[in-house]
């Protein structure tokens, strides 16, 4: 009995993650500061963890269900990570690009300061 009533709400995990990203995905949009608060890091390892969890679901679990849940919070947490990048490094920042920005947070670059970095070294603006 418990277990067909998990199994009839299980779906709705889909919509109840939805329900949780999409405020926050909203929030970075149209956010008017570089959202110095989201903690990349953070995201990066949630990232790993759906990402690995994906991966049981798709070789060992072979469940549609467990998958497409999986991936529509990996598929939301890239968007917020992304998003966060984009926020920090180009639209507060001066990186031209998503992958500038990528560069950026992997060397710890701080955001608004490839400009002076580019300049003391005598080459190009990235």
């Amino acid at each position: 009995m418990a277990d067909s009533f998990f199994t009839f709400l299980y779906p709705l995990v889909v919509f109840i993650s939805l329900s949780a990203y999409i405020p926050q995905v909203k929030s970075l949009i149209k956010a008017e500061t570089s959202s110095d608060d989201i903690s990349i890091k953070a995201w990066l390892l949630w990232i790993l963890s759906s990402s690995i969890g994906l991966g049981y679901g798709i070789f060992s679990l072979k469940d549609i269900l467990f998958c497409i849940t999986t991936a529509v919070g990996l598929i939301m947490m890239t968007a917020i990570v992304g998003i966060t990048l984009y926020n920090r490094y180009i639209k507060f920042g001066d990186c031209k690009n998503l992958l500038q920005a990528v560069n950026a947070y992997i060397f710890g670059v701080p955001p608004g300061v490839m400009k002076t970095v580019a300049v003391r070294k005598g080459s190009r603006r990235f």
